[in-house]
């Protein structure tokens, strides 16, 4: 039997709190303090985009106050 490793593109969101003076400094704040224990939803794929359809969650970082 032969061993094959797999790839799986996922796409999903984590949610990060964080204490900021901005914006920007908030979105930098979160990539800082970023892992897995934040993942709040997340899907596997055969394919993420397929001709211009994005099957992902979040195409960009969105912050919310």
């Amino acid at each position: 039997m032969k061993k094959y490793y797999v790839s799986i593109p996922i796409t999903g969101k984590l949610v990060i709190e964080v204490d900021a003076e901005s914006k920007e400094d908030a979105i930098e704040s979160a990539f800082q303090q970023a892992d897995l224990k934040h993942l709040e939803e997340w899907e596997a794929h055969t394919e993420v985009c397929k001709g211009n359809v994005f099957y992902g969650v979040l195409s960009k970082v969105d912050v919310e106050e």
